[in-house]
């Protein structure tokens, strides 16, 4: 019985890395599009590009239909919102299929453990942590704020002061870029370096054949589990979203990198409690 069962788990675990792998490609990449496609979209509502549009409208006008430069410009922006909002349904349909898949996948797994099958606490620890890698990747690369800076201008209407669109590598980059060395190092100590030592020396403690690497093993996660700072990172974004938010000039959107990097956060938490009775068992 057990040698049926087995295949049948190895084949649905493997559907579910491959599916999630899948989805979570097709989130970054759909994300990647999204941004680019609102970033031509703010450039064409800056002061100097509302300047060039409002005298190419007149241009337009006083040529009776020979010139056509606002009409182009007006069918560029048409496509390009387009663009961007094909691609932000994917976003979203990308990001709740890989939170509907782990979740019955992880639903899957804690039943196993209530009905009491061998080595069933075993894989729960191990998947969680599985899927709480997907979710670090994902909260690690994807866009977790938007914030757009606007004002009201007479003649020109709402024009565009600042687009920009943050993930955590990307702020790291930026931050390191800018010459806020010690600024970026924490950021990448704490939210990159940190979140992904855990998750491998967790793993390695589920899957480590002696005893004492394992023992070893849950004394480091331990340890580094004081260094952690995942649930301050996401209060500190959720803090500059509402101050933004509650800004009349500034429009802020918060990204799906900020949802998947809290679900990591969960996850960890919970991994790390089932990391203890695993090793044991």
């Amino acid at each position: 019985m057990a040698c049926e069962v087995w295949p049948v788990r190895m084949f649905l675990c493997t559907l579910y890395y491959a599916a999630a792998v899948i989805s979570a490609a097709l989130l970054l990449s759909s994300a990647s599009l999204v941004t680019e496609g609102e970033r031509a979209i703010s450039r064409m509502e800056t002061p100097e590009e509302k300047t060039d549009t409002l005298l190419k409208h007149w241009m337009e006008r006083f040529s009776f239909g020979f010139y056509t430069g606002a009409s182009d410009k007006a069918l560029q922006r048409k496509r390009l919102e387009q663009a961007s909002g094909y691609h932000r349904v994917r976003v979203g349909a990308a990001g709740a299929g890989l939170a509907g898949l782990s979740a019955v996948f992880l639903l899957w797994l804690w039943v196993r453990v209530r009905r009491r099958r061998a080595g069933a606490q075993r894989a729960l620890a191990l998947h969680l942590h599985g899927v709480a890698a997907v979710c670090l990747v994902v909260g690690l690369v994807a866009p977790m704020l938007t914030v757009v800076a606007q004002r009201d201008v007479a003649v020109l209407g709402n024009v565009v002061l600042q687009f920009e669109t943050k993930s955590i590598l990307g702020t790291v980059r930026d931050l390191y870029a800018g010459g806020s060395i010690f600024i970026a190092t924490l950021l990448a100590l704490f939210s990159i370096a940190v979140p992904t030592a855990k998750l491998l020396v967790s793993l390695l403690a589920l899957v480590a054949p002696g005893a004492n690497l394992r023992s070893a093993c849950l004394g480091f996660v331990r340890a580094m589990g004081k260094w952690s700072m995942t649930d301050v990172f996401v209060v500190a974004v959720l803090l500059a979203f509402l101050a933004s938010a509650g800004n009349g000039l500034t429009d802020a959107r918060l990204g799906p990198g900020l949802y998947f990097f809290a679900a990591y956060g969960l996850l960890s938490i919970v991994g790390g409690i089932l990391l203890a009775g695993a090793t044991q068992s």
